[in-house]
């Protein structure tokens, strides 16, 4: 499937979520993520909660979290 593929994981909200190297994100904010520039553009959006879809070991998980 299409999404970009986590290389690294800063401090801070990503790694709050549990987002691990080697995750696929498929989807944020109902936005599915084909490339870097889709992933960029959907999280650079002013929104109070956020909703990310990923991939990991050929199962599809959602975190929900606040900002």
């Amino acid at each position: 499937g299409s999404g970009v593929i986590v290389t690294v994981v800063d401090a801070g909200a990503a790694r709050g979520i549990g987002l691990r190297r080697g995750d696929l994100v498929r989807e944020v904010n109902g936005v599915k993520i084909g490339n870097v520039r889709d992933l960029l553009a959907a999280t650079s959006a002013q929104v109070r909660t956020w909703r990310i879809s990923i991939e990991r070991d050929g199962r599809v998980q959602t975190a929900v979290f606040s900002s």
